[in-house]
């Protein structure tokens, strides 16, 4: 039995020698990259079977050649030279980039030339590995293109294109990449804002910061796309309104990164202001407008009532006067019984005008003028007309434009469909919405195209005209042989508050419609 703790035979240094360069050997033959050693005359002396495939020739023909057994051309031919005989100059080792013709077209390697020393220090061989990275320089000029076509783009969008993230200690914003645009926008260089991204939340106007990181916050629970609108102050450029668009996703630490974008709106916004001013302008007008020309129809039915109705009434009095005297021949009486019956004619032509001019029944409120409305529109076309009128309380407030705008749309939708629609049933309803004040105009007569008929073409203009007046939205929903619909929806800001007097009684105001529907609607 051998004692314990007894140590192995030394091995030899050349055994150990050999089995190195065994174990090199044949890692050098399996290995994907080229290897080839060359004396200090640069003629070859080994070169791996990696190599030889690559370059199609057999390693007696390189050992017999040299670097004509390569086939390479004398440009290269002397660049592989001048990089050997630099490595054995300077006896350290180098690492270039070259591109070779191979079998398979030209590739690119990295090549290392590593010179083997002697024990004196003298360069016996030098050893070149090369390993081909075509595929890693085709990915980074992938890279490198995106990324330049990526930065043109982003350099010439009008705006901050931006990643950004918010960081674990304190959940401050950190920016991981920022445009050029940020100067512009900002008045802060890109490379200033990602190394003291502080100084961005600080052009955020105060008033509108807590909005700032409250959408961040919402956009980082639910994942949602970021959108935020506010001021950014201070800067070289003053106040400046910006909206921000950015898209979340989880970043490789589980972080999550927004990729978006901040564009100036300055402008925009200041366009659309005076735009608004412009549309309120141009509705407070079509009020005046509307109120004058009103105004201007209750003189002119008052001028056509008092002046020509109390003409008319004096020389209809005048002729039965004559009528009743004697001495008159037949022929005579006969005549001025006539002139009689026309001047009846023309005092309720006279009545007539100055109803459709300003309808006396407005002043018993929008109700009776509707119910009113219905009624006339039944005598004189025989289509049925129904009434739901459960919103009409909303308008008790309004003021005599708006009442009589409302009254003027449903008064032209009515002549509307008795000229064109021929229709056998109207509904009529007035309901309160959400929006404020909904008024729905149905018939079940021809329709029409709402796209090929003309404004002007079917009276709808001065229904728009009102709707405008009103502050309304208009739709009109109509197709050939399928009726009409025409809605107003009246916003809130549009009605005042209902007032507490009682409206006149239903029958009152039935009442006071047939009144007006014989013959006193301008009494």
């Amino acid at each position: 039995m051998e004692p314990v703790g007894k140590t192995a035979a030394p091995v030899d240094a050349d055994t150990l020698r050999f089995k190195y360069d065994q174990a090199f050997d044949r890692w050098i033959k399996r290995s994907q990259d080229l290897f080839v050693l060359f004396g200090c005359d640069f003629r070859v002396t080994y070169a791996n079977p990696t190599f030889c495939r690559t370059f199609g020739v057999a390693p007696e023909v390189l050992r017999e050649a040299g670097f004509d057994g390569l086939g390479l051309a004398p440009d290269m031919a002397a660049v592989w030279r001048m990089l050997l005989q630099k490595a054995l100059d300077e006896r350290h080792e180098h690492v270039e980039e070259l591109s070779l013709p191979t079998r398979n077209g030209v590739r690119c390697y990295r090549l290392r030339i590593v010179p083997e020393l002697r024990v004196d220090g003298e360069v016996e061989a030098l050893w070149v590995a090369g390993q081909d990275i075509t595929e890693i320089r085709g990915t980074e000029s992938v890279l490198g293109e995106t990324e330049a076509r990526f930065n043109a783009v982003a350099a010439n969008v009008p705006g901050l294109v931006f990643q950004l993230s918010l960081r674990k200690l304190d959940r401050s914003v950190e920016f991981h990449y920022v445009s050029e645009g940020a100067t512009a926008l900002c008045g802060i260089a890109p490379e200033r804002i990602t190394l003291a991204p502080g100084e961005f939340v600080e052009l955020i106007h105060p008033d509108d910061r807590e909005a700032f990181f409250q959408s961040m916050r919402l956009s980082l629970k639910t994942l949602a796309n970021w959108t935020w609108e506010g001021r950014l102050s201070g800067g070289l450029r003053g106040e400046r309104w910006v909206i921000l668009h950015a898209t979340p996703r989880r970043g490789n630490t589980c972080s999550t990164l927004w990729d978006g974008i901040m564009l100036d709106v300055t402008d925009s916004r200041r366009n659309a202001e005076k735009l608004r001013q412009s549309e309120e302008f141009l509705r407070d007008l079509c009020v005046r407008v509307a109120t004058v020309r009103e105004e201007e129809k209750q003189a002119i039915a008052h001028e056509i009532h008092d002046e020509l109705g109390q003409l008319l009434t004096a020389l209809k009095l005048d002729l039965s006067w004559m009528r009743e005297s004697d001495g008159l021949t037949p022929i005579v009486r006969s005549k001025v019984q006539r002139m009689e019956s026309l001047t009846d004619d023309i005092l309720h032509r006279v009545r007539d005008i100055a109803s459709t001019l300003r309808p006396k029944v407005l002043d018993l409120g929008l109700a009776a003028a509707i119910e009113w409305l219905a009624q006339e529109f039944t005598y004189r076309t025989g289509a049925a007309c129904r009434l739901v009128l459960d919103g009409l309380d909303l308008c008790d407030g309004l003021d005599g434009a708006r009442t009589t705008a409302i009254f003027r749309i449903v008064q032209e939708s009515l002549t509307n469909v008795a000229r064109h629609a021929h229709a056998r049933r109207v509904d009529i309803s007035f309901a309160a919405c959400g929006a404020g004040l909904r008024l729905e105009i149905r018939d079940d007569g021809a329709g029409f195209d709402p796209e090929a008929v003309q404004v002007s073409g079917i009276g709808l203009s001065g229904i728009r005209e009102r709707a405008v007046i009103l502050g309304a939205e208009l739709r009109i929903d109509s197709a050939a042989k399928a009726g009409t619909t025409l809605e107003v929806v009246i916003p809130a800001a549009s009605l005042r508050p209902p007032d507490t007097r009682k409206a006149a009684h239903p029958a009152k105001r039935k009442r006071a419609a047939r009144r007006l529907r014989d013959g006193g609607a301008a009494a």
